[in-house]
């Protein structure tokens, strides 16, 4: 009966490695997908430009909570700095310089308010109008924008509107 428990254990903790991979491989490389949409910042210790532009990102983080970041030490880990390597090089540039970040296809090298206003903007252009549901062209009469009106103008609106549609008769 003991020999059995124990080939049970052994056959238990065998199944991963059969199966082609291991218990604890929990990270897999993103996809294409995910990593157009993540700002990653590839930087290093004792560098100044890099200490104030982490400082920025947390602010920026606490900003903006749906911000996927990706930071990676260049020097410490082995495969960010290949995984740096290669995305440079898929955007045609070289690895030279740290703080960089990346965001899809652009690039920015270096840390300054300049730097810092420009990755904004660019998140800022890509992010999707949330409030815009709330929004109505009323053709001729001009754009409504219902988060800045009394709930009373909406309702009145929507009354005018049902009053006037032949299905509500």
């Amino acid at each position: 009966m003991a020999m059995r428990l124990l080939w049970a254990w052994l056959l238990l903790l065998a199944l991963p490695l059969l199966a082609g991979g291991t218990a604890g491989a929990a990270t897999e490389a993103p996809t294409a997908r995910q990593e157009a949409s993540t700002l990653w910042y590839f930087w290093r210790e004792h560098c100044p430009f890099c200490r104030e532009a982490s400082a920025w990102l947390d602010r920026l983080e606490h900003e903006r909570p749906a911000l996927v970041v990706e930071r990676v030490n260049v020097v410490e880990d082995a495969a960010g700095r290949a995984r740096f390597i290669a995305m440079m090089a898929e955007r045609g540039q070289t690895p030279n310089a740290v703080p960089t970040f990346i965001l899809g296809e652009r690039v920015w090298v270096g840390f300054a308010p300049p730097i810092a206003d420009s990755i904004q903007a660019h998140l800022a252009a890509d992010a999707p109008d949330t409030d815009a549901r709330y929004r109505l062209d009323l053709g001729p009469f001009g754009r409504l924008d219902l988060t800045e009106q009394p709930m009373l103008v909406g309702t009145l609106l929507i009354a005018a509107v049902d009053g006037f549609n032949p299905c509500s008769l």
